[in-house]
């Protein structure tokens, strides 16, 4: 039991990597630019096209190649291209490496929930007051089983997050012969 704690890895608990809030900001007006700058050119590209008189033959090929690609491949070039820009844009890449930190805490926490009972460590918040905090929350989804489906909100991913970490600080002081195990 001790040791499960002991040996959980602090940096994924505590969801280093995560984007700042700062970094979202950035990355929407990257994103927003990249959108503008696409938009602009696109038209500025149907106006020289109309300009030049092709517009409707232009259309026409282009509508008869989307079509075609559908009927061979089944799949709707316009959604391809939408879903690769929006992959490659700086928000789905934030999304995405954000998505991943999250998972990998949330899967340490449902791990470390499978090894002990946090119902046996509530003594800990006699040296740590912090520890009991979220702990009948945590203990109650426990016992009921639906720990994993509750885990799924973020609110209640960084509650656990704490709850363990601060179960962790009671382990390092007991380690240390700080306290007397409870």
């Amino acid at each position: 039991m001790v040791s499960a704690i002991s040996g959980i890895d602090l940096n994924k608990l505590q969801c280093r990597g995560l984007s700042s809030s700062r970094h979202r900001k950035i990355a929407l007006f990257s994103t927003l630019s990249i959108w503008g700058g696409t938009g602009y050119l696109l038209v500025k590209l149907a106006l020289l096209l109309e300009a030049s008189g092709l517009a409707d033959e232009v259309g026409l090929a282009l509508a008869s190649t989307i079509l075609v690609h559908f009927i061979v491949t089944g799949q709707c070039v316009v959604q391809a291209i939408a879903r690769t820009l929006v992959e490659k844009t700086p928000v789905g890449i934030l999304y995405r490496r954000d998505k991943a930190v999250l998972s990998m805490a949330r899967a340490q926490l449902l791990d470390l929930a499978d090894k002990i009972a946090f119902e046996e460590l509530q003594s800990y918040a006699k040296i740590n007051p912090a520890a009991a905090v979220a702990a009948a929350e945590v203990i109650a989804h426990q016992n009921a089983g639906d720990l994993q489906q509750w885990l799924s909100a973020p609110q209640n991913l960084k509650a656990m997050a704490n709850h363990v970490y601060q179960l962790a600080l009671v382990e390092e002081a007991i380690k240390a012969g700080d306290y007397p195990r409870p």
